[in-house]
């Protein structure tokens, strides 16, 4: 079972490497390590604006989200954006993306 906790960020290289194996399913997304990390770090120095959670298990990170908030003009109120699911591929189809 992994373990929910919020990013922090010296994850910020292996949250890199999860979004590689994202963005490889992505045709319209290039991984750029520099310009992922770099956002990775914007998120996690405005809380307000976002928050990444991530699974992991002893030994290294099985997957992330990526939650950015903004404000709905439909239901007049503060909304969220689940972004950047992603499971490592041999960590998938035990429930990881589940409690994630």
């Amino acid at each position: 079972m992994a373990t929910i906790s919020a990013a922090t960020p010296a994850d910020v290289p292996a949250l890199a490497d999860l979004l590689a194996v994202l963005y490889a399913q992505e045709a319209e997304f290039i991984f750029e390590r520099t310009t992922q990390e770099r956002g990775l770090r914007l998120i996690l120095a405005a809380p307000a604006l976002g928050q990444i959670f991530v699974a992991r298990d002893e030994e290294r990170l099985l997957g992330m989200v990526n939650l950015l908030f903004t404000i709905s003009t439909a239901e007049g109120a503060p909304a969220c954006w689940l972004e950047d699911v992603v499971v490592r591929p041999e960590s998938r189809g035990v429930g990881i993306g589940g409690q994630l």
